[in-house]
């Protein structure tokens, strides 16, 4: 786009000809948590919102927030849902959405990818809509061999959150899953796994010799 800007190695950022900045910061772990502190930002674009772990909604709310304050900046989640339908900005995107706007979009609303703008282009009396959906849509379900109903399809193509617990590694569901108290049988034996690391857990399990399950008692992180 003609657009001149100098890369920073060691800070990772871009800074164009016009002053503006852009920053790129990791925050896949906790550590990242640390990592705007103390900074000023106008905007701040978080990528992959939905494939961040469970300290996502402390980045955001206790580390990136603050950052904006400076000049009454904005915060941007962008993110294509995920299997386990949850998280923090599954909680944003699907609940009350405490401040947040929410704009979603499926791959057929996006008239400047190249295949439609061509297909419009070469087309003007036609929908190019209905040439994606339809014909090229088709083609595509049929090189992926996945059908339009499908769990996947529907989140990839149409940004749909659909729960798909086949690709959990624990198949957990708390109708199923979770009991009030352990059954009443007297051979319950208690185990306690320790996983020691920069962020240590602990998980107490109840098993028994004729039980055919097992039984999660306690977890803390």
């Amino acid at each position: 786009y003609g657009i001149s800007a100098e890369w920073n190695e060691q800070r990772a950022s871009f800074t164009y000809s016009n002053g503006s900045t852009i920053v790129l910061i990791g925050a896949n772990d906790v550590r990242g948590l640390t990592r705007g502190l103390g900074r000023a930002f106008h905007l701040l674009v978080i990528d992959e919102s939905a494939s961040f772990g469970p300290h996502f909604e402390s980045l955001v709310k206790n580390t990136l927030l603050p950052t904006l304050a400076d000049y009454g900046g904005a915060i941007w989640m962008v993110g294509t849902p995920q299997p386990a339908c949850r998280g923090y900005f599954f909680e944003v995107t699907t609940g009350p959405h405490q401040g947040w706007q929410i704009f979603t979009w499926s791959v057929f609303e996006n008239p400047f990818l190249p295949i439609f703008a061509a297909y419009a282009a070469n087309n003007p009396d036609k929908n190019w809509q209905e040439y994606a959906k339809g014909e090229w849509f088709d083609a595509e379900l049929q090189t992926s061999g996945l059908g339009r109903d499908d769990t996947e399809t529907r989140r990839s193509w149409f940004a749909e959150w659909v729960r798909d617990d086949s690709s959990l590694l624990y198949q957990y569901e708390p109708d199923r899953n979770d009991i009030d108290k352990l059954p009443d049988f007297s051979g319950w034996r208690l185990v306690l796994g320790v996983d020691l690391g920069r962020n240590s857990a602990l998980t107490m399990l109840a098993y028994a010799d004729d039980m055919p399950f097992c039984v999660v008692v306690r977890s803390q992180k």
